[in-house]
């Protein structure tokens, strides 16, 4: 039995190898919105347009670069998900859903791959992201790529896990009234 410091006992699965998408969509889509800001989806219009811009775009064309985190001792219950696209340059699907995306462009022949992680609030705090984000990392390392990297907003909570976890490489830009974050990491690739 674990504590509340010790992680659960984890595998991390690539969401396109699974068998039962529809009821591990149905808990991807509830650790999404429950980390969203709920001013941010207020509604059912609101919540299926955010789903619309941060989850469907991974999972209909980048479902190979998807991996959860399913905790073994509860029948493979999705703790956490990362959802990540290994050429920001050529993702194409990406340019008109987020305003920050062409604003870093000339950082992705450095860092091309990107993700976005998020845990179940039940398990935050427990290894759950750490274990996502090492495993894309060494799936960016295992394709040979020099870099990863993620965009957040300065002063966010979560600044501090990702620089915890080797995003170091910090740039900062603003455009219409909004700061953004690049944080990357180069990779040693062998």
């Amino acid at each position: 039995m674990s504590t509340d410091s010790e992680p659960p006992p984890l595998r991390i699965r690539v969401y396109s190898d699974l068998e039962a998408p529809a009821p591990l969509r149905r808990q991807i889509e509830e650790i999404l919105l429950a980390s969203a800001n709920p001013r941010r989806v207020p509604d059912e219009s609101s919540r299926t347009a955010f789903l619309d811009r941060w989850l469907t775009p991974y999972l209909t064309v980048y479902p190979e670069q998807v991996l959860l985190a399913l905790d073994e001792a509860e029948g493979g219950q999705v703790l956490g998900v990362l959802n990540g696209c290994l050429d920001s340059a050529g993702a194409e699907v990406f340019r008109d859903l987020h305003p920050y995306y062409r604003l870093f462009a000339d950082l992705y022949q450095a860092y091309p791959a990107h993700f976005h992680v998020n845990c179940h609030p039940d398990h935050r705090g427990r290894g759950v992201g750490s274990c996502l984000v090492e495993a894309f990392v060494a799936l960016c390392r295992d394709g040979g790529l020099p870099g990863v990297h993620l965009v957040t907003a300065p002063g966010l909570r979560n600044v501090g896990f990702y620089r915890r976890n080797g995003f170091t490489e910090a740039v900062e830009r603003s455009e219409a009234g909004h700061s953004y974050l690049f944080l990357g990491q180069q990779l040693a690739v062998d």
